[in-house]
């Protein structure tokens, strides 16, 4: 698939089951998305988008605003077949277009691939930048054994700040 032949849109109501279908079988295999049933796409589809290939998604990544009025990268996952295409670059760029749109200048994200986040321009950080984020989802994930930075823990911590 070329990039002019597709868009990243903003997901819809239909394609909150295939998202968390895919963010499950994701987990499971991988771990290295903190997993998420169709409510809780359901409650935060304003801040997904999806990339289709003829009706199948083939990737994802959302924005999730927390009350610090920092907005995280959530999801981000591309079908392995369509990586190394720029995908994921262009994912995370749209959501941090609709995070301004909202007047947020602060994103963070927890990633298994520092490296990549890097080159989009963001700096690896402490855990403590997001205490919103650890003491509600850090606590429920079994790699921190309830904290960040538990030796588990294969996530490094990643903010970029807009102007």
């Amino acid at each position: 698939m070329k990039k002019n032949e597709t868009t990243i849109q903003p997901a819809k109501m239909k394609d909150a089951v295939e998202i968390a279908k895919i963010i499950t079988r994701e987990t499971k295999k991988y771990g290295d998305i903190l997993s998420k049933n169709e409510t809780d796409i359901l409650v935060n589809l304003f801040g997904y988008f999806t990339i289709k290939d003829r009706n199948k998604i083939i990737g994802i990544c959302g924005l999730k605003i927390w009350p610090s009025r920092q907005a995280e990268i959530i999801s981000l996952w591309v079908n392995k077949n369509y990586r190394k295409n720029g995908w994921g670059r262009e994912l995370i760029k749209k959501c941090i277009e609709k995070g301004k749109e909202h007047g947020i200048k602060e994103f963070f994200a927890l990633s298994t691939s520092p490296k990549f986040f890097e080159k989009i321009g963001f700096s690896c950080v402490n855990f403590s930048y997001f205490p919103a984020k650890v003491w509600t989802d850090c606590v429920k994930c079994a790699k921190n054994a309830g904290y960040p930075g538990h030796p588990k823990c294969n996530e490094t911590p990643m903010l970029l700040i807009v102007k």
